[in-house]
């Protein structure tokens, strides 16, 4: 499970089920129905994982009292959960996270103890879809305060869309790989073997999701179209969810951006050169992982 803050829905569990639960009440499935699915979705290893199905109950309980539409057997598996106390998995945090995800608990339990607010369903969004074409190259240059400290400012790295993947509720979103040099100038596409220089992570090919919802949140002034490369490591896009990292692009609302992603990963990242294997065509391409 990844978790990236002490809120309840900093962590992949929760949002996931959130954003199932309300993806199912957009497209007219009914509030019990989609628990059920929700259960059978999330919960079939729960035995092996109790922390993880206390996630379930906390985040599709918040939910459905959001929408007045909190059903009573959920409402009392959260709160037993709730009493049990603090995910083990944050004993090894610092004093302040702990505490901190005390505090979210505690909020929960007082929340679902009040009437919840009267019935109401998501309104529906609009579906974006990435426009980039399967081996569209891109140069992104550093304009964040947070790169300074890395000495990335003003720095340029490439990368290339190779599939795509759903994003909450029905959006479609790339899924990128990254060429392993940053360069001072905006580099150009001539000079760049992009498969002599793959970033890698722990053996495996780095691929991001990149997340948007709009056609306004992508970047303009620092993100630059640099031409295709094609390649058979491209794979069309299947309908589901990526297991792989997502992260957003700089906004002002703080979220977990393509930029800060980039400054903690880049110093843990190998370099493999794919130039034969992927030329070749002989199989030995990497997968993206998918659910």
């Amino acid at each position: 499970m990844g978790t990236w803050g002490t809120g309840l829905y900093a962590n992949d569990t929760t949002s996931d089920v959130r954003d199932s639960y309300l993806s199912y009440l957009r497209n007219g499935v009914g509030n019990e129905e989609a628990t059920r699915r929700l259960q059978e979705e999330f919960l079939l290893n729960a035995e092996e994982d109790p922390d993880e199905e206390a996630l379930f109950w906390f985040a599709l309980a918040d939910t459905q009292w959001d929408y007045g539409q909190l059903m009573d057997d959920v409402k009392e598996k959260a709160l037993i959960f709730l009493e049990k106390g603090p995910d083990p998995r944050w004993e090894d945090a610092d004093e302040g996270s702990r505490r901190a995800w005390a505090r979210t608990l505690k909020n929960l339990n007082k929340k679902l103890l009040l009437p919840p607010p009267p019935k109401k369903n998501p309104r529906k969004s609009r579906k974006f879809q990435c426009k980039w074409q399967f081996g569209d190259a891109f140069a992104y240059r550093f304009v964040t305060e947070e790169s300074k400290p890395f000495g990335f400012y003003g720095k340029y790295v490439v990368f290339r869309k190779v599939s795509e993947t759903r994003f909450y509720p029905d959006h479609r979103i790339p899924i990128v790989m990254f060429y392993g040099e940053m360069f001072d100038e905006m580099p150009q596409l001539e000079n760049i073997s992009f498969f002599k220089k793959v970033a890698y992570i722990q053996n495996r090919r780095y691929y991001l999701k990149i997340a948007a919802q709009s056609e306004k949140d992508i970047p303009t002034g620092n993100l630059q179209y640099l031409g295709n490369i094609p390649g058979d490591d491209c794979f069309p896009y299947n309908g589901t969810f990526s297991n792989n990292p997502c992260t957003f692009w700089p906004n002002k609302k703080g979220y977990y951006c393509l930029e800060k992603q980039l400054c903690y990963k880049w110093n843990l990242m190998t370099i493999v050169n794919e130039d034969e294997s992927i030329q070749s065509g002989d199989g030995s391409k990497p997968l993206i992982d998918a659910d």
